[in-house]
């Protein structure tokens, strides 16, 4: 026409190219291509299947975790039923976590995901995650950061059982300022500690950094002697 035409585009077509992408994962020629991690969290964006992707990868981090040999025990066992085999590689995979991580956290505060309790309380999983991550490499000063990102009794939790690796009193005082800054209630996290070890004090027998002394000291002599316990011995 030689008139102005207005254009009036479709409505974006999310569950068509879905289907697609479900479609090439099946595929035998770009199959593995798409099932990459990376792959995989590009395709949600432009899908928009962000409560679909973040739930699935709950089950995928759950599984991980649990399933390793030196599982870190603050990430919560969901039990997950059926797990897909590339979000089990976005899970495996520290940079994929971390980017699935910063995605969840930025797709929830901009409302692009599900806002009631129970999808938020599972969908938090990947931030435990991605904090089990952190706390394996050493890297510490951030996690209370991320935990603020948490429900508060799942922030308390994973702080509880965070903070009996840390033994040197400067760390010590800069994750208590930490978490003060984050608006993270300190003694509500040290009662939740408390309350942890009086049923899990075998947990920590893997220790990456408590020394471990025998309970009893054994003389030369053969007989047991009572000796007096060590100054700050709590800590």
């Amino acid at each position: 026409p030689t008139t102005p035409v207005a254009f009036v585009p479709e409505p974006a077509g999310y569950a068509e190219f879905n289907k697609f992408v479900q479609y090439t994962r099946g595929n035998e020629r770009v199959g593995s291509e798409a099932r990459n991690p990376y792959r995989t969290i590009q395709a949600t964006i432009l899908g928009k299947g962000y409560d679909t992707f973040f739930y699935s990868l709950t089950q995928a981090v759950s599984q991980v975790a649990n399933n390793k040999p030196d599982a870190s025990s603050f990430v919560p066992d969901v039990s997950p039923t059926s797990v897909d085999d590339s979000l089990v590689i976005a899970a495996e995979d520290g940079d994929a976590l971390r980017i699935a991580t910063h995605l969840y956290i930025v797709a929830h505060s901009i409302g692009y995901v599900r806002a009631d309790t129970q999808f938020y309380n599972t969908a938090c999983v990947n931030v435990i995650g991605y904090i089990a991550n952190l706390e394996s490499l050493g890297i510490v000063d951030i996690i209370p950061l991320y935990a603020s990102l948490l429900p508060e009794d799942l922030a308390r939790s994973v702080l509880a059982q965070v903070l009996i690796e840390i033994v040197d009193p400067r760390e010590r005082k800069l994750l208590v300022r930490l978490m003060e800054k984050h608006g993270i209630d300190v003694e509500a996290v040290l009662q939740t500690q408390w309350e942890w070890l009086s049923v899990n004090v075998s947990a920590i027998d893997h220790s990456r950094t408590v020394k471990r002394h025998p309970k009893v000291v054994n003389r030369k002599d053969g007989h047991f002697e009572l000796v007096p316990v060590k100054t700050d011995f709590i800590g």
